[in-house]
């Protein structure tokens, strides 16, 4: 965010910023789409920004990041495995949830 409000689409007026997401088959799929904004050029090198995108998800969620440096703007895809979820066999109603003490923790 701070790479497209300084450089990017976000540093214009007219520029725009289009984020969508979507779990297919226990991978997410995040794609981060700048228009409008100055002219892109590949970096020469990779900054802290993209330093840091790749060293969260590569390196701590086992994902993958794509940078795609478009002149008309950047387009990053991100693709991360999300855990397993485990579920209680006998699932407790939001309703029936107490804090030990009778008092209601969450309604529906």
């Amino acid at each position: 965010m701070t790479n497209s409000a300084k450089y990017g689409a976000l540093s214009t007026l007219a520029g725009r910023l289009s984020v969508g997401w979507e779990d297919h088959a226990g991978i997410l799929k995040i794609i981060w789409l700048e228009t409008g904004g100055p002219q892109v050029e590949k970096p020469v090198s990779r900054g802290f920004g993209t330093r840091s995108v790749i060293a969260s998800i590569e390196s701590q969620l086992g994902g993958q990041a794509e940078f795609d440096w478009r002149p008309e703007g950047l387009v990053c895809r991100l693709t991360v495995p999300l855990p397993q979820r485990q579920f209680a066999a006998d699932p407790v109603s939001l309703i029936e949830a107490t804090d030990g003490n009778g008092l209601r923790l969450a309604e529906r």
